[in-house]
């Protein structure tokens, strides 16, 4: 069994990170069963007002991880990927899952007014310990004493299951307390045996690039996301801020549902303003089903 403590001032350092969300999407997986987590990547230095690049002022690079926040469905609730840019924190398993998992319960400010996180606000994170394929998380701070309603306790769940799962061969995760075994948390589920990941909870159709609000130049853009769809097919909609809709249509994914796949649109944008892009499934079951699945991305078009 591995362990890791989280490095001193990693809990500060992760506060920043709500002001540097990266606009790069999560790699999917041709497997809905064992979906991919998304890469760590390094970051380009920004230059600062001198020329100098942060890098040479400050030595200390920065990676990209994956974490998972809420977003409300028609009839159920699902998670999301969100990738933030965290301090650079090495090669290890362990490093990269506290890195992750801290990244999760500091952030309070989201890409999108429809995204939120089940977390109990001021959870902090004492060790991640790696036993095989089950990951072992001991949280302390707001977590101690909280309550939530069975949604929440799902979803929380599934938000640690998944921002853990920063490698393939993580399947599960295990809580603890202020160093105890849990066998409950809020009432709702059992914590005795860990929380296996559920790859069916993720957002049936996601937009992870550009992300809300981001500022783009006039002219041809390139929206991203995952999609777990009948037939592949991902309904698209661009439409300027007045409500005309600009153009719409639809795109294939990389593969259909079951599996989840990548999507991809680019569209042009014809003068400045606020646009919005709706991307969704369709609806098979002719209305007899759960209402179809979809999500929305403001941007700014600039030049």
């Amino acid at each position: 069994m591995r362990h890791h403590r989280p490095r001193p001032l990693a809990r500060a350092l992760a506060i920043a990170l709500a002001a540097t969300l990266v606009l790069s999407a999560c790699t999917g997986t041709d497997d809905a069963a064992d979906p991919a987590p998304a890469p760590a990547v390094p970051a380009d230095p920004a230059p600062d007002g001198d020329g100098t690049s942060e890098e040479e002022a400050a030595p200390e690079t920065t990676e990209v991880v994956a974490v998972h926040l809420v977003r409300s469905g028609p009839t159920d609730f699902f998670i999301e990927p969100v990738p933030v840019r965290v301090p650079a924190f090495g090669e290890s398993l362990s490093a990269r899952i506290t890195a992750a998992v801290e990244a999760l319960l500091a952030l309070t400010v989201y890409p999108d007014d429809e995204l939120f996180t089940s977390v109990p606000a001021d959870t902090t994170l004492e060790m991640v310990s790696i036993d095989g394929p089950v990951v072992t998380l001991d949280l302390t701070g707001g977590i101690v004493g909280s309550s939530g309603s069975s949604s929440q306790e799902t979803t929380f769940a599934q938000q640690l299951a998944h921002t853990a799962r920063v490698d393939a061969s993580i399947e599960a995760v295990a809580v603890m307390i202020d160093g105890a075994p849990i066998t409950e948390l809020w009432g709702h589920l059992d914590w005795s045996e860990p929380i296996a990941v559920d790859p069916f909870i993720l957002s049936p159709v996601t937009i992870t690039t550009p992300l809300a609000g981001d500022e783009v130049p006039v002219g041809e853009v390139t929206f991203r996301g995952q999609a777990t769809v009948f037939e592949a097919t991902v309904l698209v909609t661009l439409t300027a801020a007045d409500g005309t809709v600009v153009e719409d249509g639809f795109v294939t994914a990389s593969v259909g549902a079951p599996s989840r796949g990548t999507w991809e649109w680019t569209v042009t944008l014809p003068g400045p303003g606020e646009y919005a892009v709706v991307a969704g499934e369709s609806d098979p079951s002719g209305g007899e089903g759960r209402p179809p699945f979809s999500t929305s991305r403001t941007v700014i078009a600039v030049g």
